[in-house]
């Protein structure tokens, strides 16, 4: 009788079935989760596309946007910035073109929309998964699935989101503020110069505050951004002005400069049509920009302008290895030592007092001997602060000197002073000073208040703008020199 033979699997045959099968299903699962992430992405898309159709539609029969659902708002110095809430079941009806609600396809969370002050410009805010395994992957741990890990921020706006600006009867001012939608809200729902808060913007991985509570959003707590004060003025009245705001807002926007969103504003700044765009951008803000400015900025004969607002590192740094972010040149020191001045709190401030003096070096060719300097001065109730002016030699140029409690303006011609005005007048602390040097004349204005105005004569050129701060602790901030 003949025996059957059964063959069966080795167990090398079965490990090697086992593995391609494994890696079979890790194929099939990848394609899937990635088609279903994707489907989820576009979903949401979908949905911000639909919602800024209907306000597009909403603002041409309204001439506003509506104010969101659960309204939270974001104020700063005590005027309303924006109002930042969700699009839900009173915008929908106000709109009256959307028959159902749209909420996030994953988390069944409200879309935010925010609104800004004048109810001009709006953003609404999703997230975008871009990770394979963001959403409760069945070989993910639950704490990875819920914590907001492989998504990002994905906005739809109608506005140029970089700033905001407050306008009121009285004041006006304008913040950085990289969007109108925050992760986090904070105390008081108010924004305080110089805070830094974690806002969300477009590819970063602050979710919009909607989320909380479905999504852990604690995670970003470390993606902040600081807010300053950049413009406290309703109006812009040369070009100096102009370009000290746009010297603020690259300086704020620094720590993005990798980002391709904020790269132009950081590096291109300077640029006569970045200067042009700012102004219709001003003008859109409801700032008031006098016509000499556009003018000058459109002429063959423009002027250049330095500008440093002395921001400073996290430590102590030197004004001799000080570069201003958006210009090519620096600050020395002379007859002195490279301590006697550092810039500290984003100012320069004397350390002795010692006979020393700075100036922004390397003046490149001025063609004409009129220009215009402007700083702030800072604590400098015992001190004393020269400036010179069409500085030719030790032995040739005008001076003005400065303090709390008067002030002298000074012609120094082939070494023998002569003293054209010594006026009892206070000067505050925290004042702008500006002098301009135009033709046969020098002018001195504190604080836009025009104080003298005398010939000048003689001396017409200009080598180094000197400053010499007499006193431990007193302190400049926004030096300009506007030149030709």
């Amino acid at each position: 009788m003949k025996k059957l033979s059964i063959s069966a699997f080795t167990l090398t045959e079965l490990i090697v079935v086992i593995t391609i099968l494994a890696i079979l299903w890790t194929l099939w699962f990848i394609s899937y989760g990635g088609f279903v992430q994707s489907a989820r992405n576009s979903q949401r898309v979908s949905d911000l596309k639909i919602i800024e159709r209907s306000l597009s539609l909403f603002i041409t029969t309204n001439n506003v946007f509506p104010l969101p659902d659960e309204p939270i708002p974001i104020s700063y110095s005590g005027s309303l910035a924006w109002t930042q809430g969700v699009f839900w079941e009173w915008v929908r009806s106000q709109i009256q073109r959307i028959s159902n609600t749209p909420t996030d396809p994953s988390y069944n969370s409200k879309y935010t929309y925010s609104v800004l002050n004048n109810r001009q410009k709006y953003t609404i805010g999703t997230l975008r998964e871009q990770g394979l395994f963001s959403k409760n992957g069945w070989i993910v741990s639950q704490s990875y699935a819920f914590s907001s890990d492989g998504l990002i921020t994905f906005l739809l706006w109608n506005h140029l989101a970089y700033d905001v600006a407050l306008i009121s009867a009285n004041n006006c001012s304008i913040i950085t503020s990289p969007s109108i939608i925050l992760s986090d809200i904070p105390a008081g729902w108010e924004l305080i110069d110089g805070d830094f808060y974690n806002y969300s913007y477009f590819d970063w991985p602050n979710l919009p505050n909607s989320y909380s509570g479905a999504i852990n959003l604690s995670y970003a707590s470390t993606d902040s951004f600081q807010v300053f004060e950049i413009l406290n003025s309703c109006t812009i009245s040369s070009v100096a002005e102009l370009k000290l705001y746009i010297a603020k807002l690259a300086t704020a926007y620094q720590p993005m400069a990798s980002s391709k969103k904020y790269e132009a504003l950081v590096f291109l700044s300077n640029t006569k049509q970045f200067q042009i765009t700012a102004v219709d951008i001003l003008t859109e803000h409801g700032i008031s920009v006098a016509p000499e400015v556009l003018n000058e900025l459109n002429s063959p004969n423009f002027s250049e302008t330095f500008i440093d607002t002395f921001t400073d590192t996290a430590w102590t740094e030197l004004v001799g290895g000080h570069s201003p972010d958006n210009t090519i040149w620096s600050w020395t020191y002379e007859s002195g030592s490279a301590w006697d001045y550092t810039i500290e709190n984003n100012r320069v401030q004397k350390n002795n007092a010692s006979a020393s003096f700075i100036y922004p070096t390397t003046i490149p060719s001025i063609a004409s001997a009129n220009y215009t300097m402007t700083l702030d001065v800072e604590n400098f109730w015992t001190s004393e602060i020269s400036l010179y002016l069409r500085y030719t030699d030790s032995d040739n140029y005008y001076r003005i000197n400065i303090s709390p409690l008067w002030y002298v303006l000074v012609r120094r011609q082939a070494g023998v002073d002569s003293i054209f005005q010594n006026i009892n007048d206070p000067i505050a602390n925290g004042s702008t000073i500006t002098f301009w040097v135009q033709d046969d004349s020098v002018n001195f204005a504190v604080n836009g208040i025009e104080k003298e105005n005398i010939l000048a004569g003689w001396i017409t050129d200009i080598w180094k703008p000197l400053i010499f701060i007499q006193s431990s602790g007193a302190q400049i901030d926004n030096f300009t020199l506007n030149y030709k």
